[in-house]
């Protein structure tokens, strides 16, 4: 089987069966509302750019030490 990857944000799925492939980046469709294409790859990862994309701060950042 071939592994799904997403060339902007790195997304790699492996469908169970072959009807469950997808065309387009779930992850993408909901975070930025782009249409990337998947591309198949036949290893996980070989489908992302060269350059890591850089994401905002993450949600736990903000949180001084010993806060919950």
């Amino acid at each position: 089987m071939l592994y799904l990857s997403c060339p902007r944000c790195g997304l790699t799925v492996l469908p169970s069966a072959d009807w469950l492939t997808v065309d387009h980046c779930p992850r993408c469709l909901a975070r930025r509302r782009a249409r990337v294409p998947m591309a198949a790859s036949p290893a996980p990862g070989e489908g992302r750019a060269s350059a890591p994309e850089i994401l905002g701060p993450t949600a736990r950042s903000h949180v001084a030490d010993g806060e919950v």
